[in-house]
């Protein structure tokens, strides 16, 4: 009989089971376990990859049983896990001599062909414990070879095996689930569509199914499609969250924010404590102009979760958009201090320093942007500014000079030109102010508000005056 794990489906009793065999592992006491315990604490402590303790489960188990072939096979299988595989070819080829009619050897054989990138020997093996497996276990196995080929990155072949599946039970819809993934994977969307389809043809009332169709519209980039579907969802199931938000989403994405707000406002109306739904109703009613209502919802999110970073980033762009740059200043600190991985937080921090003249600190902020999120131009345009403002010009001039071999803001000739000039160096900095207007004149414009000295030099006014007569 093969044996089928069943990932984390552990019981009170079990936690007592673990606790006994901790105690053993503690006090180094023995503690008879049967095959079957020792088994279950094997599994568990592989599911939650706790390695050491498993080699130890092993080891006092075999001790114990030293001829179980359940333990003997989840030797096999750890030693495949921890890469260990001649070790694992030896067991399984042993039992093998003993029972050629164990699907679980020829599947753990399949499993050691894939882990060693055999495809094709994996298949064979695979096959054949499939073959060998009871009626009752054949969807279980299945499950499991088509973790282990989806886990591989071997897509097509987990299809083959999902189609199995399917075959014994039309209406396994997490085997439609996956087979959809696998056919996302394989960038072959069309026919996932037309798998979920034929699914719906068979059980049309099944609200989780639609959505992820509708899911799969949306990766085709056909909104209208994927609309009608998640509608269907929450028409199947009026309390189904997940609709309502994908459709929010949509909205959101094509700026059509007064028809996301219903669509969040009804998804909280079934589910009051959603943070995510308050979170995305604080956006739109930001985008819409509406700040009371969208600090409002931001305060909700935080009642939810405190430490949701993006609501008091978004608290901190209200108080920004209000000009209250010192409570702005305190929101999105803590958004920092919550998530100092996210750059769109470090760049608003350094802008707040930039336009309060605290200059050295908005390099800081502006270089850690341009660390996490390389291809920002934005930061390195307003850190060549606060280098150019520090009166930093040949920082200035190296960094405008290396972003320009990725970039393409006219503003970084107009900052190398200031530079040069400022550096006396008039001939150079006139080249690089009219490559910049080659470029864009009309960004001249907004230079000059950053830097209206530039028009006090003579040759420069003379040079700006001749593009705006071209």
């Amino acid at each position: 009989m093969m044996h089928i794990p069943d990932k984390f489906n552990y019981n009170e009793d079990f936690s007592d089971i673990l606790k006994q065999f901790d105690e053993m592992l503690t006090l180094e006491r023995a503690k008879y376990f049967d095959v079957e315990i020792f088994t279950e604490i094997i599994n568990y402590l592989i599911d939650t990859n706790q390695k050491e303790k498993a080699k130890q489960a092993l080891k006092i188990g075999l001790k114990q049983h030293p001829n179980a072939e359940e333990l003997i096979l989840k030797d096999a299988q750890f030693s495949i896990i921890t890469q260990n595989f001649k070790r694992a070819k030896n067991i399984l080829k042993d039992l093998l001599n003993t029972n050629k009619a164990d699907a679980e050897i020829y599947y753990y054989l399949g499993k050691l062909q894939l882990a060693t990138d055999k495809l094709n020997k994996a298949i064979r093996y695979f096959d054949a414990a499939l073959t060998l497996a009871e009626i009752d276990e054949k969807i279980s196995l299945l499950y499991m070879i088509t973790d282990d080929l989806m886990d591989k990155g071997e897509y097509h072949s987990a299809v083959n095996y999902l189609h199995q599946v399917l075959e014994i039970d039309q209406y396994d819809f997490e085997a439609l689930i996956d087979l959809g993934t696998c056919y996302k994977e394989l960038n072959q969307i069309s026919q996932a569509i037309e798998e979920f389809d034929k699914y719906l043809d068979r059980d049309p009332f099944n609200e989780m199914i639609w959505h992820q169709l509708g899911n799969l519209y949306e990766y085709k980039n056909d909104t209208k499609m994927a609309l009608d579907a998640y509608e269907f969802a929450a028409a199947i199931e009026p309390e189904y969250a997940s609709a309502y938000f994908s459709i929010a989403l949509i909205y959101s994405r094509d700026e059509q924010y007064d028809k996301a707000i219903n669509y969040l406002e009804e998804l909280i109306s079934h589910e009051g404590k959603n943070l995510h739904a308050y979170f995305y109703l604080a956006e739109s009613y930001y985008q819409t102009g509406q700040k009371d209502q969208a600090m409002l919802n931001f305060e909700k999110t935080l009642s939810l979760d405190p430490d949701f970073a993006d609501a008091w980033f978004g608290i901190g762009e209200i108080y920004y958009d209000e000009n209250k740059i010192t409570e702005s200043l305190v929101y999105v600190r803590k958004a920092i201090k919550i998530d100092p991985e996210e750059p769109l937080f470090w760049l608003r921090l350094a802008t707040i320093q930039q336009s309060m003249k605290y200059l050295t600190y908005a390099v800081k902020s502006y270089k850690k942007v341009i660390k996490l999120d390389p291809f920002d131009e934005k930061a390195r345009v307003h850190l060549a500014e606060c280098h150019f403002e520090l009166k930093e010009y040949k920082e200035t001039i190296e960094l405008c000079e290396t972003a320009l071999e990725t970039f393409r803001d006219p503003a970084f000739y107009y900052l190398w030109g200031a530079a040069l000039v400022e550096n006396d160096e008039l001939t150079e900095g006139l080249n690089k102010i009219e490559s910049g207007l080659k470029k864009d004149k009309e960004a001249f414009n907004n230079f000059v508000y950053f830097y209206p000295k530039i028009l006090s030099f003579d040759a420069v006014k003379k040079l700006v005056n001749l593009y705006e007569g071209l």
